[in-house]
C-alpha cells in the first residue's frame, strides 16, 4: 500500500509539476488578459467535465472495486460509459448556449478550441482503472501525455498572439490520453461492452446522483467562480485570479489526489472487513496530508511577493490574493480526506446525504456572497468568497466524519 502511494506521488508529482512549469510560462508570455481567457475556458470545461463524470469516479469505482465477478464489472462499465455519453451530449448544448452570450464573447474562440478536452474526459475510464486497482498504468499514461505539453508549449507559444495555439496544445493532451486509455480499457479486455438500455442508464445516473450533487455544488465556488467573475469583470481581472488560484491548487492536488486515488478503493473494501482498521487508516492519512498543506500554505503566504515578481509586471498587486488563498489548502485537505475517504468510502446513504449537504451549504453561502458583491466583484472579493466556502466545507466534513 505504501509502495502504491509512493508510486502515485511520483506520477502525480510529474502530472502537476508539468503545469507548475507551463502555467507560469503562459502567465508571463500571454499576459494577464490572455491567460484570463485560458483560465476562463479551462474552468468552464472542467465544470462540464464534472457534469459528464456525474460522480462516477466515486460511485462506479466503489461498485467495480466490490464486484464479485467479471460479468458484473462488464455491466457496470457499459452502463457508466453510456451514461457519460448521454451527459456529454447535454453538456455540449449547454456550452454552446453559454458561449453565445455577449458577455462571454472575448472567451468564445479559446473555449471552442479547448472543447475537445471534454471528449477526452468522456473516455478517460478513471473510474474503471481505479476500481480495478490499476492506478499505476492509468497514471503513467496521463503523465506521459502531460509531459508532451511541456516542450510543445515552450517551442510554439511565444507571444500573447498565440493564445489559441496554447489552448489547442492543452486540449490535445486530454484527447491523446483519452484515446490511449480507451484502447487499453477495451482492447486490453479490462471490460467487455455488453447490452444495455435506458432503464439501466437511468439507474446508473440515479445511484450516482447524490455524489454528483455534492461535487457539482462544490464546483460552484471551486470552478464556477472564474466563470462568474468573467461575466462581471474583465479578462485581465480573471487572469490575475486564475493565476493565483492555479498556483495554489497545483500544490494542493499534488499532495491530496494521490492519497485519495490510492486509499479510496482500499478503504472502501477494508471498511467492510475491519471497521476500526479503516478508521485508523483515514486518521493517519488526514494527519499526514494536513501537515503538508500547512507547509504549502506558509509558502504561499510568505512567498507571494516573490512569485509575483517572477510572473512579471502584469501581475503586480496580486500579493493580497496569495495571502487570502494561503489558508485554503488546509481546508481542502480536511474536506477531501474527511469527505471522500471518510463519509463516502466508509459511509452509506446517510453519510452520502451529509456529504452532499455540506457541499450544498458551502455553495449556497458562496452564491449569496457573490450575488451580494456582484456590483463590486473583483479578484480579491472572489478569493474571499472562495476562502469562506472552503472553510465551511472543510469544517463541515470534519464534523460529519467524527460522527460516523
Amino acid at each position: 500500500m505504501l509502495q502504491d502511494t509512493a508510486w502515485m506521488v511520483i506520477l502525480q508529482g510529474l502530472n502537476y509539476l508539468v503545469p507548475l512549469f507551463v502555467w507560469p510560462y503562459l502567465m508571463v508570455v500571454l499576459g494577464a488578459e490572455g491567460f484570463g481567457k485560458i483560465g476562463f475556458s479551462l474552468q468552464l470545461l472542467q465544470f462540464m467535465m464534472l457534469m459528464v463524470d456525474f460522480g462516477f469516479n466515486l460511485s462506479a469505482t466503489k461498485q467495480i472495486a466490490t464486484a464479485l465477478n467479471q460479468e458484473t464489472i462488464d455491466r457496470i462499465a457499459t452502463d457508466t460509459l453510456w451514461a457519460k455519453i448521454v451527459l456529454f451530449a447535454l453538456c455540449t448544448l449547454i456550452t454552446i448556449g453559454l458561449l453565445l452570450l455577449p458577455r462571454y464573447a472575448p472567451y468564445r474562440w479559446v473555449a471552442i478550441v479547448m472543447f475537445p478536452m471534454l471528449i477526452g474526459n468522456v473516455f478517460s475510464f478513471q473510474w474503471l482503472f481505479q476500481g480495478l486497482g490499476k492506478i499505476r498504468p492509468m497514471s503513467m499514461v496521463t503523465c506521459v501525455c502531460r509531459l508532451l505539453l511541456l516542450p510543445l508549449t515552450f517551442w510554439m507559444v511565444k507571444s500573447a498572439d498565440d493564445v489559441l495555439l496554447a489552448a489547442a496544445i492543452l486540449a490535445s493532451t486530454y484527447v491523446l490520453s483519452g484515446l490511449i486509455l480507451t484502447g487499453w480499457a477495451i482492447g486490453g479486455r479490462l471490460f467487455r461492452m455488453v447490452g444495455t438500455n435506458m432503464a439501466r442508464i437511468r439507474e446508473a445516473l440515479k445511484s450516482s446522483l447524490p455524489l454528483f450533487i455534492s461535487t457539482a455544488t462544490s464546483s460552484i465556488y471551486a470552478v464556477l467562480f472564474v466563470v462568474i467573475l468573467g461575466y462581471f469583470a474583465s479578462p485581465y481581472e480573471v487572469g490575475c485570479y486564475s493565476a493565483v488560484e492555479k498556483i495554489m491548487r497545483v500544490g494542493c492536488y499534488l499532495m491530496l489526489l494521490p492519497a485519495i486515488q490510492v486509499f479510496y478503493p482500499k478503504i472502501s473494501k477494508l471498511y467492510s472487513e475491519d471497521r476500526l482498521a479503516a478508521q485508523k487508516m483515514v486518521r493517519w492519512v488526514l494527519v499526514a496530508i494536513m501537515g503538508m498543506m500547512v507547509v504549502w500554505g506558509l509558502v504561499l503566504f510568505m512567498g507571494g511577493s516573490t512569485i509575483v515578481r517572477l510572473l512579471g509586471k502584469d501581475y503586480m498587486g496580486t500579493e493580497p490574493l496569495f495571502h487570502i488563498m494561503a489558508f485554503i489548502p488546509l481546508m481542502i485537505a480536511m474536506s477531501g480526506i474527511c469527505g471522500q475517504l471518510g463519509l463516502v468510502a466508509m459511509g452509506e446513504s446517510k453519510q452520502y446525504s451529509q456529504f452532499r449537504n455540506v457541499y450544498l451549504t458551502g455553495a449556497i453561502v458562496a452564491l449569496v456572497m457573490v450575488g451580494a458583491l456582484s456590483v463590486i466583484l473583483n479578484a480579491q472579493w472572489a478569493a474571499i468568497c472562495l476562502l469562506c466556502a472552503e472553510t465551511i466545507v472543510g469544517l463541515g466534513m470534519y464534523i460529519c466524519y467524527k460522527r460516523i
